[in-house]
């Protein structure tokens, strides 16, 4: 253990010690080894357990003091985003990318691959409709890059088509909670209208049908404005970086 680490566990008492709760949920040994060492170089105390539902393996949880959550929670954070940073750039080494073109048990790679015989057109339109699924599907910023890279992009142009994918869908969003927000104020209007109807009408029979109706439409327009506020899904935007050539 590092000197940092033992000096921060004296701060601890026994009972906080003693005191643990699950701070992330790793899916593979190794990444619970990985966050473990780095809560540990943190000054954080950590373990790692199986988690099991049933008997079928869930991958493993790590526990950290309760007192030191928060922390902790921050510091998987940032060591997952430093790995997931790495990943991505190394999905761009020569290397990386003959090894991946070379796994013909992924079938998705393997198109990616066939990919590179089109004309840069036709790649890039494709790639543009596979890219706007993985976008909203938030594919793993890793595995998109070594489908990027497998059809010949290099980082650059990887993270240009991502990020163009991603402001696509989120002005495509913005104009649908637009629409959203219009149809709600033209039921709002119509429920207005049924409601004058109601209170100036004479027919008992239409204005029981009117009451209705406007109820009805002041239902929709609630939830169309409601609809309206719904966020969009957090997309993925790669930010620049030193070009790693994929070619």
């Amino acid at each position: 253990m590092s000197e940092h680490s033992a000096h921060d566990e004296t701060q601890l008492s026994p009972e906080d010690l003693r005191d643990t709760v699950p701070a992330f949920s790793a899916t593979t040994q190794p990444e619970a080894i990985y966050l473990t060492e780095s809560l540990h170089e943190a000054g954080i105390p950590a373990y790692a357990l199986p988690q099991r539902l049933e008997g079928i393996a869930m991958g493993l949880l790590i526990h950290v003091p309760r007192a030191r959550l928060d922390e902790a929670q921050k510091v998987i954070a940032q060591a997952r985003a430093e790995a997931e940073a790495r990943g991505v750039e190394a999905a761009f080494d020569l290397q990386s990318v003959a090894d991946t073109t070379d796994d013909r048990h992924d079938e998705l790679l393997m198109a990616m691959f066939r990919l590179r015989a089109e004309t840069p057109e036709e790649r890039d339109e494709k790639l543009r409709e596979h890219a706007a699924k993985w976008v909203l599907d938030s594919m793993a910023p890793v595995q998109m890059a070594k489908c990027l890279a497998a059809a010949g992009l290099s980082r650059a142009e990887a993270e240009a088509l991502v990020n163009e994918m991603a402001d696509t869908q989120r002005e495509a969003h913005a104009e649908r909670n637009a629409r959203r927000a219009t149809l709600g104020t033209v039921f709002f209007v119509l429920a207005l209208l049924l409601a004058a109807f109601v209170a100036f009408g004479s027919d008992p029979t239409c204005r029981a049908a009117a009451i209705y109706a406007a109820l009805a439409a002041f239902i929709a327009g609630l939830v169309m404005r409601h609809r309206a506020r719904e966020e969009m899904p957090t997309l993925p935007r790669q930010e620049g970086g030193d070009t790693a050539e994929g070619q």
